[in-house]
């Protein structure tokens, strides 16, 4: 698929004390691994808009 972006990339990024968890999910042992200690953390967002998509080769067959 190539996209084509309609709007401004918007981006957003902190820098600061940090948390973690490990939800629990279906399958995975994740959740029952004690956090040890963090450190610092950043944090990063990206958003944009998609207005159209064209398939550049269709495998569906």
């Amino acid at each position: 698929m190539r996209s084509r972006i309609s709007t401004d990339l918007g981006t957003a990024e902190r820098a600061g004390t940090a948390d973690l968890a490990f939800l629990p999910a279906h399958g995975e042992e994740l959740a029952d691994l004690p956090v040890q200690r963090t450190g610092k953390g950043f944090h990063f967002d990206l958003a944009y808009t998609v207005t159209d998509l064209k398939t550049l080769t269709d495998h569906s067959n």
